[in-house]
């Protein structure tokens, strides 16, 4: 095909139609249920009287997304796209139907960790089939689209769901999906089928990064089990889920990511610590304007949605940093972006208060989404910079796994403090505020990390952002 043949080629014509269609489709789900879906969790643990194990609903989820994109990406090798993206999209079906229709905690717990899964896979399955089934000329547009599915859904998601929630029922959040996500996979079988692509090898066929994503997953699960139950046995599974978090991460992180090395070890460690200080206090926040404010699902999921167009903005800003001086100035900004999510998160100590003004909720968090864009990319830049050829799938990979790792234990921490408080152990202003403090501290401590973002040896700033949600 000439290039004048490539630049006629359209996403929304001809052969490659159905495909773009049920891609973004999917994502957009994957994002809904990631981000959107949160204004509608504590009215169903409510419901279900959970709210102690509240911290589960998004651990489990984060938790096994880890395992879902290792896993797709030795399945993409093993079966090839249409298996590993079918099996996916049927996963996610299911989880949203457990979800949907639980009676209790525990079947809501399981359709979020089959959820998560699925969701893991399906973003490491798509990346693989926009390389299989679309031509070069294509995949700069098509990528752009998918980060346009992840912005809406991060702004109209959380308002959607809790209007979802407050006027129709929170289980219409789950069930309401399924249609949508069959539709969607329908797509998928002409576009499969008509392009006919043959199974890819994307060097990832090795069962040891599978193994290595359990062991995450499997020890971010002991470590919150044994803080929300303090007990011997329960401390004494903690201690092992620790050991097979630090045992998981060895073979997923690259070398220097704990010390937050110069190179990549800094920019990866950055990325985790942004995300986990920002999505510690976001998973709590619907909950926080409910129980200390009594506002209703809509109310209490405005913030959220604040948080999804400052994001997008300044990521787009910070995208138009180029010149010899780029680096620096990005650097710059990212600890500007660090100090905005920390004073957004250390508003709570006096916004959870129940005599508050529960609508400076909402600047506080467009504060923590302008931050967000600003520190976030930095990260994406300069491990895409600073890295091989050969290694770039990894770190790449590396990114994603510290941003999920990060956000689990931070989500599952402050879900710790949420049923120390439903037992009445701690007072929820008080829990509350620690969760505020603690993820205050955790954006301080990436501030820091920003200082070791200095230029590596023999590499010159450069590249392009990624832009979207970052996920």
């Amino acid at each position: 095909m000439g290039p004048d043949s490539e630049s006629r080629l359209s996403l929304l014509r001809g052969p490659y139609r159905l495909a773009s269609w049920s891609i973004c489709a999917l994502v957009s789900l994957n994002a809904f249920e990631g981000m959107g879906v949160a204004a509608a969790l504590p009215s169903a643990v409510g419901d279900l009287g959970g709210l102690a194990d509240y911290g589960w609903v998004f651990t489990g989820y984060l938790a096994t997304s880890v395992i879902g994109m290792a896993s797709a990406a030795y399945l993409c090798d093993k079966h090839g796209v249409r298996v590993t993206i079918l099996t996916a999209a049927a996963l996610f079906i299911a989880g949203l139907l457990l979800a949907g229709t639980a009676t209790a905690m525990l079947p809501m717990i399981a359709g979020r960790v089959i959820q998560g899964l699925a969701g893991g896979g399906l973003m490491t399955t798509v990346y693989v089939m926009v390389g299989a089934l679309f031509p070069e000329a294509l995949r700069p547009r098509l990528f752009a689209v998918i980060s346009f599915c992840w912005v809406i859904p991060g702004i109209v998601g959380p308002t959607m769901s809790g209007a979802l929630t407050e006027h129709i029922g929170w289980r219409w959040v789950f069930l309401g999906l399924v249609p949508v996500a069959v539709a969607a996979a329908a797509l998928l079988l002409p576009a499969l089928r008509a392009v006919r692509p043959a199974a890819p090898r994307t060097g990832n066929a090795n069962p040891s990064r599978i193994r290595s994503a359990v062991a995450v997953a499997i020890g971010i699960g002991c470590v919150e089990r044994g803080a929300q139950h303090p007990g011997a046995a329960t401390l004494l599974a903690a201690a092992v889920g620790v050991a097979a978090l630090a045992w998981g991460l060895r073979g997923l992180l690259p070398r220097g990511t704990a010390t937050a090395r110069p190179g990549i070890g800094a920019p990866v460690a950055l990325r985790g610590l942004t995300a986990g200080a920002f999505f510690g206090v976001e998973s709590i926040l619907p909950l926080m304007m409910a129980t200390q404010h009594g506002l209703g699902p809509l109310q209490a999921s405005i913030p959220l949605a604040c948080a999804g167009l400052p994001c997008a903005i300044s990521s787009w800003w910070l995208g138009r940093v180029t010149g010899p001086d780029a680096l620096r100035r990005r650097i710059r900004l990212a600890r500007w972006g660090l100090m905005m999510v920390c004073c957004a998160n250390a508003s709570l100590i006096w916004l959870s208060q129940p005599t508050a003004m529960s609508w400076l909720m909402n600047p506080m968090w467009v504060l923590a989404g302008f931050g967000l864009g600003l520190a976030i990319p930095t990260a994406n830049v300069l491990v895409l910079e600073r890295t091989t050829e050969h290694d770039r799938a990894a770190d790449a990979s590396a990114l994603q796994v510290a941003d999920t790792t990060m956000s689990s234990l931070t989500t599952g921490a402050s879900g710790v403090l949420v049923g120390l408080a439903t037992r009445g152990l701690l007072g929820y202003s008080a829990a509350f505020a620690a969760i505020g403090l603690s993820m205050a501290a955790l954006a301080l401590l990436a501030a820091v990390v920003v200082g070791r973002l200095r230029v590596h040896s023999g590499l010159l700033p450069g590249g392009a952002l990624i832009d979207g949600r970052f996920k």
